[in-house]
């Protein structure tokens, strides 16, 4: 039989062609690789790292370049080549010196270009991106213009200062414990302000420092002068009854099922560790709050009140004489009458309210800056999450929810998320001392 092959050969060749017009038309796509950041710079400082990536899913790239272009010089800072089509993306980390790369302060331009294997124009396509920078390895000018302050252990301060630079991050530190610091308007331009504590149990000699660092991470520190002023505060002996446990417990239970049974072993778990979650979520609300000072004037006590409670309180709990725990107790417990409205100590923001654990029912006011109080044990709240309140203003009423044996309000104030003691706040005359005065050495608006 006699077979004609040229059809077949002429089908062979055909699908020859086509394939290979299908291949010659994959290699000369068009589409440029593309070029990310991870986050586009805009500052330079003494040590920055800029992350970027170059991809291309179709041809694989060929070159990926990176350089720094300062007036008429050009910086090379990357050079690869991929000589097979296998690299279809590529991320790259360079820390930038300016310093070492022979920059000086001021404008210039990081460049990112990328080509890829595509046959189109017989050189491939090209990605090309510039992003202005500025170089600035010069840390802000900070002068302290407070010079003298003395802080109570466990109480408040006050530094005033001024900013050559607006700055990313701004305060005292105190140890390593961070108070960020404010712009304050009527001090005119670079005027600060930061609010800072002193805990109740620093060690003795804690350093405190104030800092500011700019954009670019150029940072500056000054150390504080601050003359402590001892303090010793007071102790009390809590005896746990089984009766309190029988009132308490379930309604603690009934939050949380995992609970030992033992009501002993369940009130320590409150106690401890309870307490030191609630404490996490204090300092949670308390952060973030308004940059400018909301409150005017000495802060109000709840009237009609007695205090049946010291601040910085150090508490040794007893159950059948038998000692079981040791906690500091760090707020004013008020007592008056039962269900008796609890005013807000100044003028500020609702920044939480609802069950918090040992608690209980609670409102924390935002007064800005920083300065934040807390209502305690509440019986009912009466203000929402946001709302503005004004000195005096009821936020609710006293009870004795959470860990609290009778009806009071449980009042406590915090600088930065720390715990202070609320009499000075009380006191005019040591906002007059420690707050205006400071605030007066910045003067007036110019």
């Amino acid at each position: 039989m006699i077979v004609n092959v040229k059809p077949a050969l002429a089908v062979v060749a055909a699908f020859a062609l086509l394939g290979g017009g299908v291949w010659l038309a994959l290699r000369m796509e068009g589409e440029p690789p593309a070029v990310t950041f991870a986050q586009e710079p805009r500052v330079l400082g003494k040590a920055t790292t800029w992350s970027f990536a170059a991809e291309d899913r179709k041809s694989g790239l060929r070159q990926l370049r990176a350089w720094i272009r300062q007036g008429e010089r050009t910086v090379p800072l990357l050079s690869e080549d991929f000589p097979s089509r296998g690299t279809h993306r590529r991320e790259a980390s360079l820390a930038l010196d300016p310093k070492a790369l022979g920059l000086a302060d001021g404008a210039a331009t990081l460049i990112v270009a990328a080509q890829d294997h595509s046959l189109k124009g017989f050189k491939g396509n090209s990605a090309f991106r510039e992003v202005p920078v500025v170089v600035d390895t010069q840390p802000p000018r900070l002068d302290l213009v407070s010079t003298q302050h003395n802080v109570n252990r466990g109480g408040s301060g006050v530094v005033a200062y001024r900013l050559s630079e607006a700055a990313g991050r701004t305060g005292v530190l105190v140890g390593d414990r961070f108070f960020p610091g404010y712009p304050e308007a009527a001090g005119g331009s670079g005027a600060h302000v930061a609010y800072f504590a002193i805990p109740h149990d620093a060690p003795a000699g804690v350093p405190v420092s104030l800092l500011a660092a700019d954009a670019a991470g150029n940072e500056v520190r000054r150390a504080v002068p601050v003359r402590l002023l001892e303090k010793v505060f007071p102790s009390d002996t809590i005896d746990v009854s089984d009766r309190f446990l029988a009132a308490k417990i379930p309604e603690f239970r009934a939050a949380d099922a995992s609970l030992p049974a033992d009501p002993v072993a369940a009130f320590l778990v409150v106690n401890r560790d309870w307490r030191a979650r609630d404490h996490a979520r204090i300092r949670e609300a308390a952060a973030g709050g308004a940059p400018e000072r909301l409150w005017d004037g000495p802060f109000l006590q709840m009237p009609n009140t007695k205090n049946m409670a010291g601040w910085a309180e150090g508490r040794t709990y007893l159950h059948a004489g038998k000692l079981i725990d040791r906690q500091t107790h760090l707020g004013l417990d008020l007592a008056s009458t039962a269900g008796a409205p609890v005013p807000a100590a100044n003028a500020g923001i609702v920044a939480f309210t609802g069950d918090l654990g040992i608690y209980g029912q609670t409102v924390i006011l935002d007064h800005g800056q920083g300065i934040c109080t807390l209502y305690a044990h509440l019986s009912g709240i009466g203000v929402q999450k946001g709302q503005r309140v004004a000195r005096g203003e009821p936020v609710g009423a006293s009870g004795q929810t959470g860990m609290a044996g009778g009806d009071h309000l449980h009042f406590s104030v915090l600088v930065g998320g720390t715990f202070v003691s609320p009499a000075e706040w009380y006191d005019g005359h040591w906002i007059a001392d420690n707050v205006g005065t400071k605030l007066a050495l910045l003067g007036p608006v110019k």
